[in-house]
């Protein structure tokens, strides 16, 4: 039996008691929907077939607000809402292909105003920014790169679309960093897309959750790797980041990375380089004399404050 049928057959048996209030007619229509919302954000306890968090939020809130006091009523219980805990399901809201394929249509069919209130009623629906930004965001600009290789959309029409989702993350930018994490000690980070590189969403998604973790963040598109250079050997950057999107720039890459660790004014620098080319291929990183490549935002932030704070205790000792 499913969570949402035991649920279901619970509030069953409460109604058949003759002392209950909720064999009245306005129980039987709450009855009934807890049925509905059990079957639709629990088919089953399996991962195969996760809550949605709209319909969790829903379903929490219900159960209580409706199910709990009348419940507590029959029983001659006196419960006190403030004392009752109601835990969310720990499956997470995983959006499906079509809701990507959805998403991504906005950013190519609509306008940036479009795609912000998406987000925005995602976040009304229990979505946490983070989530919209690695599981909506992401993957959307990924399909829309997809569309252009299959012929199903040109460059210009990619790139328009990446721009309203860029546009629309620079709109909700001050809800992400609501939650800023403010530091005793503020680490500085430089963020750079490699020379010529077209799209760069990735690379304010990546700043944006640095800056939140309340690191110092300079992040520009630099005409060459000299420019690069010029910056790192001026002011002190505790970690330089360079995006590189296909793998015939790694080996300019590879020079510009000597070249920065040559020129730094921190000699200790951690540089961390990401991009398309490292998702297969994170040995290239290596290879590319980088510290470390990062499979998304977060886990950049929390490899680059480890690297960071290794490279520091090394000082110390020194």
């Amino acid at each position: 039996m499913s969570l949402g049928q035991q649920q279901s057959a619970d509030l069953a048996q409460t109604e058949q008691n003759p002392s209950s209030e909720l064999q009245n007619k306005d129980t039987a229509t709450s009855a009934e929907l807890l049925r509905n919302l059990t079957r639709d954000a629990y088919p089953s306890l399996g991962v195969t077939a996760p809550a949605t968090q709209a319909h969790a939020i829903q379903l929490a809130h219900f159960i209580r607000g409706q199910v709990i006091p009348r419940l507590a009523q029959a029983h001659g219980l006196a419960v006190s809402m403030s004392s009752v805990d109601i835990s969310l399901p720990l499956v997470p809201a995983a959006p499906s292909a079509k809701d990507i394929s959805d998403f991504a249509d906005l950013a190519f069919q609509t306008d940036s105003a479009t795609v912000v209130a998406r987000i925005e009623a995602l976040v009304a629906s229990g979505v946490s920014m983070d989530r919209v930004y690695l599981d909506w965001v992401a993957p959307a600009a990924r399909q829309l790169g997809c569309d252009w290789d299959t012929d199903r959309a040109n460059f210009s029409e990619v790139t328009l679309g990446l721009w309203r989702l860029l546009q629309s993350l620079h709109a909700l930018s001050p809800k992400f960093q609501e939650t800023e994490k403010h530091t005793a000690t503020v680490r500085r980070a430089l963020l750079v897309s490699a020379p010529k590189e077209q799209h760069t969403l990735g690379l304010f998604m990546l700043s944006e959750f640095f800056r939140r973790a309340g690191w110092e963040v300079w992040s520009d598109l630099p005409g060459d790797y000299s420019e690069v250079a010029v910056k790192v050997s001026e002011e002190w950057y505790d970690l330089v980041g360079i995006s590189v999107g296909t793998e015939v720039k790694l080996e300019a890459l590879t020079v510009a990375v000597s070249r920065l660790r040559h020129v730094s004014r921190n000699q200790d620098v951690v540089v961390m380089v990401g991009g398309p080319v490292f998702v297969d291929h994170p040995e290239f990183a290596v290879t590319a004399g980088a510290d470390f490549t990062a499979h998304d935002a977060p886990d950049a932030v929390s490899r680059g404050e480890r690297a960071v704070s290794a490279r520091t205790s090394e000082q110390l000792r020194r």
